[in-house]
């Protein structure tokens, strides 16, 4: 590097740019600015102030703790780190509040609570790199501060209009639908924080730059984990852009998915299933005895994407509907029982080969994948006994003749 290069950078680096927050200190009037030029791009004229507060690092973890202890009781989150183990995303009995916690206090800047009906800033110096602090400074704009608080006032300005905690849990038991929902949320927060920016052009939000994310949180985590804090965002994005007409197309019909939610991961995955007609089905595993000894820990849809992720992509290509079932005995050992549709019997079976080499990683006694057609079923125990049992609710599954929209 020459040395006049150096002496430039010495210069550059005692200037500086206007910060959103600074020792604990917001700029009021740059707020106020980022929520008008929010509100610009969105076309949503706030019903109300936005209350807004900014608070360390620690408290923000102190939050994050009780909103997850509030969601998931820990009845519920044992039993879905016992369902993440039975499918095999983890070896063994994962920490999960743990782990999200901290990944949450790692990487998160700012956060909207639609609880609260609070906009938070965490005071936390944020890895820009020289690059990052370059454009900062060229532009004399705290672009990623203005970015995540953008992105956060998008979503006070959907829980105005459309009550988030209503939208988000309307599913109910289907996890998968309401990972979509999350979609839907994150994905339109993330549109129109970049057309805040004033980048207006086809860019990518990259499934796997999102997880390379570094930090020793994200690292140690479970790679599910990771794959579920990314997927709203990379994901909802693209079906954003795809439902968003582009700006010559004036008259062109938005579809609404606030009015008319996708409905599962795969709809979100492939936008042009949610622009279709087709009434997606809801698979049901008939009544059967759970295996002697063993009680039902948990039942539920995986969905496209995580039943991608299970066999090594973010999509189960053709993938219709799921169910599943995991059940433990007092010994702690896992059983399960699975039932799949797709959209053509090469899709089954495609899935299926790709299940069995996972399948046989997992060191299950007991364990099968049949594929009839476009159906398939996934029964895997500690013995034959209980083996027999989750086959049977395996196969056990109809697809729901009608479903509303």
């Amino acid at each position: 590097m020459s040395r006049a290069v150096c002496v430039v950078l010495l210069a550059l680096a005692g200037c500086s740019y206007p910060h959103l927050v600074e020792d604990g200190k917001l700029d009021e009037a740059y707020l106020e600015r980022i929520e008008a030029g929010t509100a610009q791009v969105c076309s949503i004229a706030p019903t109300k102030p936005i209350p807004h507060e900014v608070i360390t690092v620690g408290k923000a973890r102190e939050k994050f703790a009780h909103t997850i202890d509030e969601e998931l009781k820990p009845e519920e989150t044992e039993a879905y780190g016992r369902t993440l183990q039975a499918f095999g995303f983890t070896n063994e009995k994962a920490d999960l509040r743990a782990s999200a916690l901290d990944m949450l206090a790692e990487e998160v800047a700012a956060f909207y609570d639609p609880v609260e009906k609070k906009f938070f800033l965490i005071d936390r110096d944020l890895s820009i790199g020289f690059w990052g602090w370059f454009a900062c400074w060229v532009t004399n704009r705290d672009l990623m501060n203005e970015v995540t608080a953008s992105h956060e006032l998008v979503h006070a300005f959907e829980d105005q209009v459309h009550d988030l905690e209503k939208y988000w849990k309307a599913e109910g038991d289907n996890d998968d639908a309401t990972l979509a929902r999350q979609a839907v949320i994150e994905g339109e927060a993330v549109y129109f924080s970049l057309r805040y920016l004033g980048i207006k052009g086809d860019i990518d939000l990259s499934r796997e730059d999102l997880l390379d994310q570094t930090g020793p949180a994200m690292e140690s985590a479970p790679r599910v984990l990771r794959e579920l804090l990314v997927f709203p965002y990379w994901a909802g994005y693209g079906f954003e852009k795809t439902l968003r007409p582009p700006p010559e197309a004036k008259d062109a019909p938005i579809f609404d998915p606030w009015k008319h939610p996708p409905r599962s991961t795969a709809e979100v995955i492939h936008p042009e299933r949610y622009l279709g007609d087709d009434v997606p089905p809801h698979l049901r595993l008939g009544h059967s005895r759970a295996p002697d000894g063993f009680a039902l820990v948990r039942e539920n849809v995986l969905g496209a994407f995580l039943s991608g992720v299970l066999v090594g992509d973010a999509d189960a290509r053709g993938w219709v509907a799921d169910r599943y079932r995991v059940f433990e005995d007092t010994k702690g050992r896992l059983a399960l029982a699975w039932a799949l549709r797709f959209d053509t019997a090469e899709n089954a079976t495609a899935f299926a080969d790709r299940y069995r080499r996972f399948q046989a990683t997992k060191g299950v006694k007991e364990a099968a994948v049949w594929v009839v057609g476009d159906s398939v079923a996934v029964a895997e125990a500690p013995d034959p006994e209980s083996f027999a049992a989750v086959r049977e609710a395996a196969w056990l599954a109809k697809i729901d003749a009608v479903r509303s929209p």
